[in-house]
Order: C-alpha cells, then sequence, then structure tokens
C-alpha cells in the first residue's frame, strides 16, 4: 500500500507506505501544532494515506520543507542503524530527497 501526498495536479509523491508514513510521522515533529494535526491525521493506519497540500498556503509548504529538510539531516546523521532494516537506509534518503524537489518545486511553481 502506498501512501499519497498531493502538492498540485502534477506532482504527487507516492511512496511506499511505510515511507509515507514515516515521513510523515517525522515531519510532523517539526511541524506546528496545525500542520503536525494535518501530517498524522494523514497516515495509512488513520485515513488510508492519503494528504492533499493543492491548496496549502505558501508559508505552510515552506514549513513543511523545512520539516523535510530537518528529517533528512536527522535521519543521515542517525545512519542507517537507527533503521529496523538497515538496507532500506538509501532508498528511504531518496524518497525524502525526491519530496524535497517536489516540494522545491512546488514553491517555485
Amino acid at each position: 500500500m502506498a501512501g499519497t501526498l498531493e502538492l498540485t495536479k502534477s506532482l504527487c509523491w507516492m511512496p511506499a507506505g511505510w515511507v509515507y508514513d514515516n515521513a510523515l510521522e517525522g515531519m510532523a515533529g517539526f511541524l506546528d501544532a496545525g500542520l503536525r494535526e494535518r501530517m498524522l491525521g494523514s497516515l495509512t493506519d488513520i485515513n488510508g494515506g492519503y494528504l492533499d497540500l493543492q491548496n496549502a498556503a505558501h508559508s505552510d509548504i515552506k514549513s513543511v520543507l523545512t520539516a523535510l529538510q530537518s528529517l533528512i539531516a536527522t535521519t543521515i546523521e542517525a545512519g542507517p542503524a537507527a533503521m529496523h532494516d538497515p538496507s532500506f537506509f538509501d532508498g528511504y534518503i531518496q524518497q525524502l530527497k525526491e519530496l524535497e524537489a517536489m516540494l522545491t518545486q512546488r514553491l517555485n511553481g
């Protein structure tokens, strides 16, 4: 099962469910209460894994990008050994960086 994060009609991040959930839970720790609730309410076991940010304010997208960049940095710092299965580390980071590129494109688009 995949999670879905829509940024625009043409920008949609659809990673494996565990990647999606870990990313949203990780970003939630760096966000204010409103965005944190929105992230946590969009997990796969809560609403099937769907988050629509198409109409989100520019400031909210910027906050999500900043939270994601913090998540990437802390995940890289923790390293593969911090993951349940260290062999998934590189793929997980790659997926997070793909989302980072999409959020950046959304901000600049």
